[in-house]
């Protein structure tokens, strides 16, 4: 058993090989006495377990290393310490399906940037081809619920190969009798007149200007990243020399509330107060994009899951295009299009996050020269399943490898990210999934020919990546990386840039995080059939129901089936039991289970000047799936507690 110290200051624990790995872990759990697992399969097995830098002690006289209790530990926040292999989540780390994509029939069909070309290795397989035709996919002029068309009147017939003049297409083979052999769609990045225009106009510019790439990844928590994409964050840390922020959290329940921090800088409740609702258009805001393509930068946006994307699902969109490259049609018309696909994540005998993430790396090498800002956004491969994810370790490394071996780390920034940690199923239930899920997984990787202030910039980096840190920090640092030493504006309530130093008494009210997902309380359990559980109890469930009184056409009011958890923290320090309460302040976590429907809800109760009570309906979370117990109503989050008195009613 070797212990390794590697660059960026991590531990990373190495055994020998597949024949002396049970008895290494042995001896580690015996020795080390930290939570570690090993998981055989007949063809695989997890050969390593990567220990953090923090708080960390090591014994240098015997090589001890001793697991410590904040991860975080600063003055205005210490967030406990969880080992990616805590005992707690190991019953729920199973081998997940192969979802390899078949290739019995070779593509008929190839792409290289902006040409499509026919197969030769795949013709004999297609004996009666007579012609090939492709059709253009775009944006209706219209936009409902259709994100997409087919451009018919401008379909183009090819022999061999064809340039492609845009994004989107869909390729149909025949035979002479007209009868079709062959269906599939590609994705292009084909340059647009009007990014070429404005091309030219920042050409004269000296200032250095760096490509900006975000690709985000739903519901991955730190830890899982290190269960589950161990290639992908070697890479990451060795190749890339990226920081991994610790003390991410955030500040919502689900993606919108912690993508818009992000996006706008601002927080949804603030969106809110400037005239948005659920039946308005985002077109007439100004995203993050929008800045950096005001500021002569091409843009992209893509993300996977059209209908529940961030912008769409519960929402009205866009009526335009928000970027210069939006993938919205093709990922509409892939999904109007079932019969292609298989295993539920492979389209056309292809992966669909491959599309997309070849999709991306085409619009960086095709602007290679250009300033370019990029969002990719990937939901279907783990939004349901924390252990799916594993799957796509050597997708997502490949990516980056490209990107290396293109030469775009020498000028982009690159950013890869989470909303949240898994919100649902038996993880989640787990003791430590409530402190999982609200610390999602955020890697930042710098150009090396970054000179933004370099070693000031790079020194506050790292240095706040062991503190806490908000969706609000990554949207400030995004402004300085397109503004540098320009004068601008900080509007920003609750956000700092990572290239500034975040202040160490900083805690979850400055930095904009509720009490509900804060991570930096410090909690001790209660007895669920104590009386402080029992009036606790009491005061969430007549909480829920008040909000659902709005819905009571529709949903079924509820009633108290059982308290599984609550847990107190007293924020004064006081002993809970002192009998003066006029300064004693406590926040008190409470998960139930509800009936009808078996809902099982968390919240967060606050004590303050003697009274009880839940601070907003945001605070709540639902733990375990609700389809087809809500579909009566659409507004959240009334939508997350509601069981419906019928199947049918409001969508």
């Amino acid at each position: 058993m070797v212990l390794r110290y590697r660059l960026h200051n991590r531990y990373t624990l190495a055994c020998p090989g597949p024949s002396t790995l049970l008895s290494c872990h042995f001896r580690f759990l015996l020795r080390f006495s930290i939570a570690a697992v090993v998981i055989v399969s007949t063809s695989s097995f997890l050969a390593c377990v990567v220990l953090y830098r923090g708080g960390i002690k090591r014994d240098l006289a015997d090589n001890q290393l001793i697991s410590p209790k904040f991860v975080i530990d600063t003055d205005g926040c210490k967030i406990p310490f969880i080992h990616p292999f805590d005992p707690s989540v190991i019953p729920f780390l199973v081998k997940s399906a192969n979802i390899k994509c078949s290739h019995t029939v070779p593509s008929l069909t190839l792409q290289t940037l902006t040409k499509l070309t026919l197969n030769s290795a795949a013709l004999p397989f297609y004996r009666n081809l007579s012609y090939c035709k492709y059709t253009p996919i775009v944006r209706p002029k219209t936009i409902s619920k259709k994100y997409f068309t087919f451009q018919t009147d401008k379909s183009v017939s090819f022999q061999k190969e064809s340039s492609i003049n845009t994004d989107f297409i869909k390729v149909e083979c025949f035979t002479k009798e007209d009868k079709s052999l062959y269906t599939n769609f590609h994705a292009f990045a084909v340059p647009q007149n009007s990014t070429k225009r404005r091309r030219r106009s920042t050409e004269e510019t000296e200032d250095q200007a760096y490509n900006v790439l975000m690709l985000g990844i739903d519901s991955l928590s730190r830890n899982s990243f290190y269960r589950n994409l161990p290639k992908t964050r070697k890479t990451l840390l060795d190749k890339l020399g990226a920081v991994e922020l610790l003390g991410y959290s955030k500040v919502g329940d689900n993606t919108f509330p912690n993508l818009i921090p992000i996006t706008l800088g601002i927080s949804v409740k603030e969106l809110r107060r400037r005239g948005w609702n659920q039946t308005v258009p985002f077109d007439d805001y100004e995203f993050i994009w929008n800045k950096f393509s005001n500021n002569g930068y091409t843009t992209l946006f893509s993300e996977d899951m059209i209908d529940i994307g961030l912008f769409n699902y519960l929402k009205k969109g866009f009526k335009n295009a928000p970027v210069d490259h939006f993938y919205e049609p093709m990922g509409a018309a892939t999904e109007a299009h079932p019969k292609l696909w298989s295993k539920k994540h492979c389209f056309g005998g292809r992966l669909e996050t491959k599309i997309i993430l070849d999709y991306v790396s085409d619009f960086l090498n095709v602007y290679k020269d250009t300033r370019t800002f990029g969002f990719a956004y990937l939901s279907r491969f783990y939004h349901n399943s924390d252990n799916i994810v594993k799957e796509y370790d050597d997708v997502l490394t490949d990516f980056l490898e490209n990107f290396i071996r293109n030469d775009h780390a020498h000028n982009t920034v690159l950013i890869v990210f989470s909303d949240h940690g898994s919100r649902f199923g038996h993880l989640r239930k787990s003791p430590v999934g409530r402190l999982e899920e609200r610390l999602p997984a955020t890697y930042i990787v710098l150009p090396t020919n970054f000179t933004i202030d370099a070693l000031e910039a790079l020194s506050n980096l790292r240095e706040n990546a062991w503190k806490l840190t908000t969706p609000f920090d990554i949207h400030e640092t995004l402004m300085d990386i397109l503004y540098q030493t320009q004068n601008r504006t900080i509007n920003s309530t609750h956000g700092i840039s990572l290239f500034s130093e975040i202040p160490p008494d900083r805690n979850c009210r400055r930095a904009g995080i509720s009490n509900h997902w804060c991570t930096c309380s410090l909690f001790k359990d209660l007895d669920v059939a104590s009386t402080i559980a029992k009036d606790l109890g009491q005061l969430m469930l007549k909480y829920v129901n008040k909000l659902l009184l709005k819905y009571e056409k529709f949903c079924s009011q509820l009633e108290l089936k059982a308290i599984h958890y609550v847990a107190e923290w007293d924020i004064t320090g006081r002993n809970s039991s002192a009998t003066s309460n006029a300064v004693v302040k406590r926040d008190y976590v409470m998960k139930m289970e509800t009936t009808p429907g078996g809902a099982l809800l968390e919240t967060t109760i606050l004590y303050r000047n003697g009274k009880y009570y839940i601070r907003d309906y945001d605070g709540i979370s639902r733990l375990n799936m609700y389809i087809g117990q809500a579909d009566c109503i659409t507004a959240y989050p009334a939508k997350k507690v509601c069981f419906c008195k019928s199947p049918k009613g409001i969508k």
